[in-house]
């Protein structure tokens, strides 16, 4: 197809700016749409919109200039402050998604839809292995939301006919591996980033937990670097042009880390860590990994850089050198 081109919303942030630098290395024309601008990211949109993904100067862009593609990357998406304000979730996610969906569904050019969604629609489950079968149970209004927006993106495509993939994110980490020009912002929540700020500031860490059900007593998570998540959207979009049929796919390693594997390996790739352990977290199962295996099926997708390793390396390379506009 000719003329390709996408709309990404959430365009500057962690995953989305990821993201359209792949739909631009590709060859796509990129149109990024976000609250904030943050120029560092701004040499992979074609076109950006600064604004909300359901403002009027959106609307009336898409409205002269539907895209190919959307992909749907913008919302509220911290879990803990989903549960003192579940407001903002269900406003910011819910709400205006539903109207940003109901408006490209009815469009006479609509477009083919990848929604980032979440492995926090699953919840906690205990098993092994969480296949895109595993049972919803999601324990915050965020995967709530999550979990909404993907039912939602069903019933449309069944009474409008749109065409989408619901992508189910385990934990993204990592940093540009081409060449180190976009990563996670300040104060990320997960173990990899927090560990490496602190040997970067200089401050001492915290391991929450060592009494978990697990080999070496911490908790195990599943680690996907961002630039096999932004693979996997580019990969989703050429299925659904292809003539795939509408689905969700977990998005992971397919393998577990503990909290003492990735402590292991940040002393081995970076340096010395200077920490304390502190009690477990309220709420932390002991194990979250995905089974990957449909995606791979369905997209030909292979996660190539979530080796610890590489997310180690290229995330110390980020932190050590981020743009200015990174803290805005």
């Amino acid at each position: 197809m000719k003329n390709k081109s996408v709309l990404v919303t959430g365009a500057t942030g962690y995953i989305g700016s990821h993201i359209c630098k792949h739909f631009k290395t590709a060859g796509w024309t990129v149109i990024g749409v976000d609250r904030v601008r943050r120029e560092h990211t701004l040499d992979y949109i074609d076109t950006f919109i600064e604004a909300g993904f359901c403002a009027e100067s959106v609307v009336s862009y898409l409205d002269a200039n539907m895209p190919t593609a959307v992909v749907h990357c913008a919302g509220t998406s911290l879990v803990g402050p989903s549960m003192t304000d579940p407001g903002e979730y269900y406003t910011n996610n819910v709400a205006n998604s539903a109207f940003f969906f109901d408006f490209l569904s009815k469009h006479a050019q609509a477009p083919v839809v990848v929604f980032s969604s979440s492995a926090a629609v699953y919840g906690a489950p205990k098993v092994d292995l969480i296949t895109e079968n595993t049972p919803w149970n999601p324990l915050s209004p965020y995967g709530q939301s999550k979990a909404m927006i993907e039912l939602m993106l069903v019933d449309m495509g069944r009474a409008y006919g749109l065409r989408h993939v619901s992508l189910r994110y385990f934990n993204a980490c990592g940093a540009d591996v081409m060449d180190a020009k976009l990563g996670q912002a300040p104060g990320a929540t997960h173990i990899i980033a927090r560990v490496l700020e602190s040997i970067r500031d200089e401050k001492q860490f915290t391991l929450f937990g060592t009494d978990y059900d697990t080999v070496d007593g911490t908790c195990i998570r599943d680690y996907v670097h961002v630039d096999d998540l932004a693979i996997a959207h580019l990969q989703s979009v050429e299925y659904l042009l292809n003539g795939g049929a509408s689905r969700a796919l977990n998005l992971g390693s397919g393998t577990g880390y503990s909290n003492a594997d990735v402590m292991v390996a940040v002393g081995q790739y970076v340096g010395p860590i200077d920490y304390v352990q502190g009690p477990r977290r309220p709420g932390d199962p002991d194990r979250l990994v995905a089974s990957n295996s449909l995606a791979k099926e369905v997209l030909g997708w292979k996660p190539a850089y979530s080796d610890l390793e590489t997310i180690i390396k290229s995330a110390w390379k980020w932190y050590n050198n981020p743009p200015e506009s990174i803290d805005s």
